[in-house]
């Protein structure tokens, strides 16, 4: 028999080494006590900190949460079952399994989709006003275009913006952007060219941070 949660090893009477079965609970108990893990991680690592948990994004054993409860351990997997909350803390959201899958969990005012992203390009031309809410942006230059962010942003979004396929247009971004080494992002001339912007909210302060992380990728 197993414990609904954790599929944990319950005790039966006259077990054998009852004292294993019991250390291994209180490890397991211990580790997750704290629901945070640190990101994903694309398959089970060969080794852990003590104390580390990660999501596996593929393979075998996508969606479990791979640990090292002890040094002497090895590391160890577990299943989640529907509705276990965990809060991812590099990325400081908090996550759901539902349905077979980790989701995000939704902050007031928001929508679940708003927080992820785009599945498709949204194609833009003469002023464009970025959602502050979507933490990813996937734009399509139809003609030259004049950017704008709404206020309260994400403390951090990603823009990936491509080029014409049979044309070449360029982005005015806000005046409150302060660029890496005072040189504001300028778009690859390149047709079918994408970039990939990042923009990070300043506390107390109306500027945003804007970082040219790569340009000039094509497919």
């Amino acid at each position: 028999m197993k414990t609904t949660n954790f599929s944990m090893d319950l005790m039966i009477p006259s077990q054998l080494n009852k004292d294993i079965t019991f250390n291994e609970a209180l490890l397991k108990i211990d580790s997750f006590m704290g629901l945070s893990v640190i990101n994903f991680i694309d398959q089970k690592p060969e080794q852990l900190k003590r104390g580390e948990k990660f999501i596996i994004s593929n393979g075998e054993h996508k969606n479990k949460i791979c640990y090292q409860p002890i040094e002497s351990k090895t590391i160890l997997l577990h299943e989640p079952k529907a509705g276990m909350v965990v809060f991812v803390i590099e990325s400081s959201f908090f996550l759901i399994f539902t349905n077979d899958e980790w989701k995000k969990i939704a902050l007031a005012g928001t929508k679940p989709d708003e927080l992820v992203g785009q599945d498709k390009f949204v194609s833009i031309s003469q002023k464009f006003l970025l959602s502050a809410r979507q933490s990813l942006h996937c734009l399509y230059l139809d003609s030259d275009t004049e950017l704008g962010v709404e206020k309260k942003m994400l403390p951090e979004i990603s823009i990936i913006i491509k080029q014409s396929f049979n044309n070449s247009f360029n982005i005015t971004w806000p005046p409150n952007i302060l660029w890496e080494n005072k040189h504001p992002h300028a778009m690859s001339k390149s047709q079918n060219s994408m970039d990939l912007i990042k923009l990070y909210q300043l506390p107390e302060s109306p500027h945003m941070l804007g970082k040219i992380i790569a340009q000039n990728f094509n497919y």
